[in-house]
């Protein structure tokens, strides 16, 4: 039993000794770490020393440097100090300087503001002076114009009293060749001559603005600034801008073929011409290279054949304007240049754009035919420039409608083309339709109709047509 207890207690002695000899071991490399540890501290804090060494001496560096410019900063500041005390002074003069000065420029401005009542009142005078004399220098112009003017017609009335029997006579004779239309061309030289002759002020009649008709003629009666006083042909008083005022052209401008020759080129006076013509039954008006035509609502007798000869073969200027013209014209080009030619007629709804398509046609067909002898198979057909005139109502049997506005309004567009021979004889023609208004077989507006060709059926005219259509 003691033997036990004293072995468990050798045991436990044996095992307190290698518990001791391990913790003397730890502690042996704890201090050899511990050993280490401070040796690497004291490496590392001797380096971290010398380097706050070297920045000290550094900074110390700096420090010099800096003391040096605060040095030098001071010695600026006394040299900018005594510069500021210099400039105080020589402000202090210039402001005396200035004041002096200032009292010189008050005296100098009272002295400049009696001149100036001084000379107002002089031009005052002078102003007064010069608008009675520029009043008086007005009427004795106006009295020298009117005495030019009336001494001018004088002269006219006397050369008119020898000359406008002969000259009337052979103007009158020249238009004789296009017979009963001569007076629907071109206003006779009796007309022109008295248009001429007619007293005219440029510098008072005008076209001015109406609520009523667009434009009307009027006088100018007086100006005061930007408005201008006028009375109207209908003896009506009015007050307007200048800017709205349009100066008439002289007399002899009257009707003119021709309105790029006008003197004053605007709206009010392109729609006097084409007034004016219209109501003498002159349908046709030149503007520039176009030919503007007003529809008449009647039948003229200016497209029959010997109107048709005499526009043959002449210049524009040599002849009225008229539709004939711009296709011969557009005829001869062709044979003198051998190059093809176009006409393009537009207008709106009921202009007479068919019309003058036929009557381009029939100007073609009248100084181009064939003249050729009818072959058997062809006498039905008749001659090309017959059947060319022939296809215009089977055409518009199919493509025209009556409208509000037209009752042969075409629905269709058409290109005509007509050939000509190397000798300017027709040859053969082709018609391009296009753009056919087809809704118009099914609906029509109010007082409109269909086309033509369906009435025609139902006329009882070809009985043998209504039938081929059930």
């Amino acid at each position: 039993m003691m033997a036990e207890e004293l072995k468990k207690e050798q045991d436990t002695s044996a095992h307190l000794e290698r518990m001791k000899k391990n913790m003397e071991q730890t502690i042996k490399d704890l201090q050899h770490r511990l050993d280490e540890a401070e040796q690497i501290a004291m490496k590392g804090g001797k380096k971290q020393v010398q380097k706050l060494e070297t920045r000290v001496r550094e900074l110390e560096c700096e420090v010099e440097a800096e003391q040096k410019k605060s040095s030098e900063s001071i010695k600026g500041i006394r040299k900018y100090e005594r510069r500021i005390k210099e400039l105080t002074y020589q402000t202090e003069e210039d402001r005396k300087n200035v004041a002096r000065l200032q009292d010189l420029v008050d005296k100098l401005q009272l002295k400049v503001k009696a001149y100036k009542r001084a000379a107002e009142e002089a031009e005052e005078q002078a102003n007064i002076h010069l608008g009675k004399f520029r009043k008086l220098q007005h009427e004795l112009d106006e009295a020298e114009e009117r005495a030019d003017i009336a001494e001018s017609q004088v002269n006219k009335l006397r050369a008119k009293s020898r000359d406008v029997g002969p000259k009337a006579i052979m103007a009158d004779a020249q238009m004789a060749e296009f017979g009963a239309a001569a007076s629907y061309l071109r206003k006779s030289e009796r007309e022109r001559l008295e248009a001429q002759t007619r007293p005219f002020d440029m510098k008072k009649e005008c076209f001015v603005p109406d609520p009523d008709e667009e434009y009307v003629k009027a006088s100018i009666v007086s100006r005061e600034g930007d408005k201008v006083t006028v009375v109207t042909e209908k003896r009506k008083t009015v007050t307007i801008k200048e800017a709205d005022i349009h100066p008439q052209n002289p007399p002899k401008f009257d009707k003119i073929e021709d309105m790029a020759m006008f003197t004053f080129l605007h709206e009010p006076a392109v729609l006097f011409n084409l007034k004016e013509r219209y109501a003498a039954w002159m349908i046709y008006t030149y503007s520039g290279l176009f030919c503007v035509t007003v529809n008449p609502y009647k039948w003229l007798p200016v497209y029959n054949q010997e109107v048709v000869i005499a526009y043959r073969g002449k210049k524009r200027s040599e002849a009225p304007p008229h539709i004939f013209s711009i296709s011969d014209n557009a005829y001869q080009y062709m044979l003198t240049d051998r190059e093809n030619q176009s006409i393009l007629i537009t207008g709106e709804s009921g202009a007479g754009k068919t019309v003058n398509t036929k009557r381009v046609i029939q100007y073609f067909a009248s100084i181009a035919a064939g003249g050729s002898a009818k072959k058997d198979g062809s006498e039905k057909k008749g001659t090309l420039e017959d059947q060319i005139i022939q296809a215009n109502p089977a055409l518009e049997a199919f493509g025209n409608a009556k409208t509000i506005r037209n009752d042969n309004s075409s629905r269709f567009g058409k290109f005509i083309r007509i050939h000509f021979g190397a000798s300017g004889k027709l040859a053969s023609a082709d018609i391009e339709t296009y753009l056919l208004e087809k809704s118009r077989v099914t609906f029509q507006l109010k007082a409109e109709r269909d086309y033509h060709i369906f009435y025609q059926i139902l006329s009882q005219r070809k009985p043998e047509l209504l039938g081929k259509t059930q």
